[in-house]
């Protein structure tokens, strides 16, 4: 992030402060079985995972409400949009954020799916003016230093907290009436289809961001490839089970 933001020319300097952990696929109303399923619904979403599931032959979920300014995204108002039916369906963060909203408890809401295929996880940076970065560096590089592990620390203690605090709040939907599903694989299947799509048009484009966002996406594809070899064989649920074949 640090490159792109360079590359932007937005002077800053970035470092990463926070995360959420793993997120959730969302609050519906009916269930959900296939990517027609999705067809017509009125869904609260960010704009990555809308602009799949609305362009999509297979999803195509309902345009905004207002293509200029969309009240249904703002958190404060998610629940009373499903309440009043403006709403069939939302996704926001996890159990605990969720639950903090009330959105376990809105009118007609009965499933709760993962994962948030759109958004697996959020982190938030810390953006320091290039300036005044060099000038704390000038001063001394311990300062920087200390700036730097105070981020990191931070990072850590956010992602600790929200992994023990969304453990807790599953327990209390899990002796509820709402159902936790996972989407199944011809869901999961086909938003990997379409979000392929998605990406490699992204990466096509001439214009200065997608030619930046070509670099990262190229770059971020072979990592992914390599750690999810690596993932197979080291994950937890690996000691109950083969990791699946290369």
């Amino acid at each position: 992030m640090q490159t792109v933001y360079k590359k932007l020319g937005l002077k800053v300097i970035a470092f990463p402060a926070g995360g959420t952990g793993g997120q959730m696929g969302g609050w519906f109303k009916k269930e959900i079985n296939s990517p027609e399923d999705f067809n017509g619904l009125k869904m609260r979403i960010p704009r990555f995972g809308e602009d799949i599931l609305q362009d999509s032959q297979l999803f195509r979920i309902q345009k905004p409400i207002s293509q200029v300014f969309d009240p249904d995204r703002s958190a404060d108002s998610i629940k009373e949009n499903l309440d009043k039916g403006t709403l069939d369906a939302a996704e926001w963060i996890s159990p605990h954020d969720d639950m903090a909203l009330g959105l376990h408890t809105a009118q007609g809401i009965k499933f709760y799916y993962y994962p948030g295929w759109w958004e697996p996880s959020t982190t938030f940076d810390v953006q320091v003016n290039e300036d005044a970065w060099k000038e704390l560096g000038q001063k001394s590089k311990k300062y920087q230093s200390i700036f730097k592990a105070a981020c990191y620390q931070t990072h850590l203690e956010m992602l600790a907290e929200y992994n023990t605090k969304n453990s807790i709040a599953l327990q209390k939907l899990q002796t509820s009436n709402i159902e936790i599903r996972r989407f199944n694989q011809e869901i999961m299947d086909a938003a990997k289809s379409e979000t392929e799509k998605y990406l490699e048009q992204w990466a096509s484009g001439s214009n200065q961001y997608q030619q930046i966002f070509k670099e990262v996406y190229e770059e971020w594809k072979e990592f992914q490839f390599n750690i999810r070899q690596w993932s197979n064989h080291s994950n937890y649920t690996q000691i109950y089970k083969l990791p699946p074949e290369f």
